[in-house]
């Protein structure tokens, strides 16, 4: 069993359970707790904790495995990048996009030696497809009916679809305060997640937006319980963020029938 493994690892490491959980900031009972119940059954935050004091990657566990944490090289940076990036984490939603997008088009446009201007191209509104069929943030819904309508998106929104594939609109309220009833989200399409990411799953034939945990679906919403991930699941993409515009402020595109 991991949850043994686990404790193994500790007590090697640290001598005891109690003193791995100081040392981790996590509540002595709060650890015991995982190691007794089930890595299954935990806290997502917790076994994020966990897993960093202990240096061994997140998604392994998820699976029943430890292994050693991936390391990520670090590269230095200069006092005008760090700058840079303090002011870009401050920023939000389109915001973001917009910074992104002037940077890709510097890094990518080759303008005249003579000149100190940057030539634009024109832009044309961008078409984004919406799906017709919801997807549950409750209980579940059938999915997947190739039903969808185009919409443009405004040239001044542009940006905010960017990273998106596709949108869907969201049923119920578990992910509150988050999402909401009938909001538009935004969709990468993805065939996997990281924990503590919220995506779209399709699980024994319904549709959920949900937070990954290890081995269970989240609610946002304090009122639904965790659901148990089955083997009959499958990602479909990852949410980005909530469609800054009604269905009502957009123009379909017209159909080709």
């Amino acid at each position: 069993m991991v949850e043994q493994e686990l404790r193994e690892l500790i007590v090697s490491k640290y001598k005891s359970v109690k003193a791995f959980s100081e040392e981790a900031n996590l509540p002595y009972t709060t650890v015991d707790s995982i190691l007794k119940r089930g890595v299954e059954r935990a806290n997502v935050k917790n076994i994020i904790k966990l897993c960093q004091a202990l240096h061994i990657d997140t998604d392994a566990l998820a699976d029943g495995r430890i292994e050693p944490r991936r390391v990520k090289l670090k590269i230095a940076i200069t006092p005008e990048e760090k700058e840079f990036l303090v002011k870009f984490r401050s920023l939000h939603g389109m915001k973001k996009n917009t910074v992104l997008a002037v940077m890709d088009l510097a890094c990518t446009s080759q303008p005249d030696s003579s000149s100190n201007t940057i030539d634009f191209p024109t832009r044309t509104r961008p078409e984004w497809t919406v799906y017709d069929q919801q997807a549950s943030a409750g209980n579940g819904i059938s999915l997947w009916e190739e039903r969808a309508t185009k919409y443009y998106i405004p040239e001044s929104g542009a940006d905010c679809v960017r990273y998106a594939d596709f949108g869907i609109r969201v049923s119920g309220d578990s992910m509150e305060p988050r999402f909401h009833d009938g909001d538009i989200l935004m969709i990468q399409k993805t065939e996997t997640l990281e924990l503590g990411e919220i995506g779209v799953v399709i699980m024994e034939g319904e549709g959920y937006v949900k937070q990954i945990g290890p081995g269970q679906l989240i609610s946002l919403n304090p009122r639904y319980a965790p659901i148990p991930i089955t083997d009959n699941v499958c990602i479909t993409g990852r949410v980005t963020g909530v469609l800054p515009y009604t269905l009502d402020e957009l123009d379909p595109v017209p159909s080709d029938d």
